[in-house]
């Protein structure tokens, strides 16, 4: 199991969570008024695995989230080898939240 926390602020940053929910491959749902989980998977050939990632959003406010990436279930084998396939999955996520940041003007800061 891999995983990256990530912080996210600027005006009207939990504008995020309507992003993700309104994304198809993610499965979400709100245990509490300001927790959002959003889970997804994606298979890797080269390990003939599924990979799942959970995304567990917290709004502290309008303009601050605080970010957890969790993967996992990447591993085969007896080795319980994932070549690099956790570590991608969170990759690929958290490049496209900082493009979405980027683009709105937020800020955000990794592995805090």
């Amino acid at each position: 199991m891999k995983y990256v926390k990530v912080k996210v602020t600027g005006t009207n940053a939990a504008e995020l969570v309507s992003m993700f929910a309104e994304d198809e491959q993610f499965y979400n749902f709100k245990p509490s008024d300001d927790v959002y989980v959003f889970t997804a998977e994606e298979f890797y050939l080269r390990n003939n695995s599924q990979v799942m990632a959970c995304i567990i959003v917290k709004l502290v406010n309008e303009q601050t989230l605080l970010i957890d990436i969790i993967s996992g279930g990447g591993r085969v084998g007896f080795l319980r080898l994932d070549s690099g396939a956790e570590e991608k999955w969170i990759k690929k996520i958290a490049i496209a939240i900082e493009a979405v940041c980027e683009q709105q003007g937020w800020q955000i800061e990794k592995n805090l």
